[in-house]
């Protein structure tokens, strides 16, 4: 019996240490795996400035948007979801989120503004959690929830001191937001499930208190795919993966006046030198894709907009040598969404339109005619009346 119990117990110590060295080794492949070494984006190699990014566009087409009541007018598209044969696009300007038919045609608005149970105050950003078939807003405290019809289902309360600016779906569990840092326990994200119970936290910083909450650069970056992720001044950007990891993805370099990731902390002195026009960096503003990294960033005093080819590592840049930068800059900024058929979706706005005619000596119209003769058409008829054509495309 006594060695009955030796076996027995020799047995279990055998287990115990098989148990525990497999929970080492995925501890530590789990840990290999987050921590590491980005892929590096360098904007300033000579071959980037001589590619033009315009000769990678193909299936390119556009919608003009049809029957917005007066009231509702768009100002400015900052978010386009296609899904289940509806384009949802938000205007965070006007705080309006509507509804459109996938030809272009005006359905609803969706949505109240007020202070009532079943309004937002307005509206930060949105998405659709496609599992649930619901769409989410959020203003400044919580989560409004409503069907694919527009009609309201419920509302979650987060926090008052929270301010989110941004939330992307993780997966059917995992909501990610981007929050204020000094209401997060120095976190800026902060990650639930869809009745606001906590899952986890990220991008902690060492003193809130010091730091301030940038909108022109850093944030949060997903369309339902995947969601990145980098800090306010830092140009390194991460995978956030449930329920509370960030991988390193991309650091990209600008060149020798990049602001250094080792300063990512320090704002006042990043304030200064971007009111000096001495420093480039990542703006928050950001769209990966399976096939495309497409990014805005301020060099100095000029706001570019960057490609990363991720299948073949050719960067591109609006700032080329090409004589085509206001096209590009008007025809290809930061994507605002993805369609069904994965393409980009980008919206021209009447007056922006007009501020690329009028400056210039007439090239801009020239390139633009050359590049599509149907939209130089349809753009040259816009007016305020009828002022929003969205655009779809992909690149190569």
């Amino acid at each position: 019996m006594h060695q009955f119990m030796k076996i027995i117990l020799g047995f279990l110590i055998l287990s115990l240490l098989t148990f525990s060295c497999k929970e080492k080794n995925e501890s530590q492949n789990k840990q290999k795996k987050i921590t590491k070494s980005p892929i590096e984006v360098n904007v300033i190699n000579q071959n980037t400035v001589k590619r033009n990014i315009l000769n990678q566009v193909r299936s390119f087409e556009f919608l003009a948007l049809k029957g917005i009541p007066v009231d509702k007018s768009i100002l400015k598209v900052n978010k386009a979801i296609e899904y289940n044969g509806k384009l949802l696009l938000l205007d965070k300007m006007r705080s309006n989120l509507h509804l459109f038919t996938l030809d272009g045609d005006f359905i609803k608005i969706i949505g109240v503004k007020g202070d009532g149970p079943e309004e937002f105050k307005s509206i930060k950003d949105f998405s659709v959690h496609k599992n649930r078939n619901e769409i989410i807003i959020i203003d400044h405290e919580s989560m409004l929830i409503y069907d694919l019809n527009g009609n309201f289902k419920n509302k979650v309360y987060l926090g008052s001191n929270l301010s989110p600016n941004s939330l992307s779906i993780l997966d059917d569990d995992h909501i990610a937001f981007n929050v204020r840092v000094d209401s997060n326990e120095y976190y800026k994200i902060l990650i639930t499930d869809i009745h606001g119970n906590v899952k986890g936290k990220a991008a902690k910083f060492p003193e809130a208190g010091k730091y301030l909450n940038f909108e022109f650069t850093g944030g949060m970056n997903g369309d339902g795919l995947d969601t990145y992720y980098n800090a306010p001044t830092s140009s390194l950007v991460y995978k956030i993966i449930p329920p509370a990891d960030l991988l390193p993805l991309y650091q990209l370099n600008f060149g020798t006046n990049t602001w250094p990731e080792n300063k990512k902390y320090y704002h006042q002195e990043f304030d200064k030198e971007i009111m000096n026009l001495n420093t480039s960096y990542l703006n928050h503003s950001y769209k990966i894709t399976t096939g495309w990294f497409i990014f805005s960033y301020t060099d100095k005093n000029r706001n570019l907009y960057g490609y990363y080819n991720i299948n073949n590592q050719q960067v591109y840049t609006s700032n080329n040598i090409n004589n085509s930068q206001r096209l590009i800059r008007f025809l290809l900024p930061v994507p605002i969404g993805l369609d069904s058929k994965n393409r980009f979706i980008n919206s021209i706005e009447f007056e922006t339109f007009l501020s690329f005619k009028s400056n210039g000596n007439g090239k801009f119209m020239k390139d633009l005619k050359n590049f599509n003769l149907d939209l130089f058409h349809e753009l040259d008829k816009m007016n305020y009346d009828n002022s929003i054509i969205l655009t779809f495309y992909q690149l190569k």
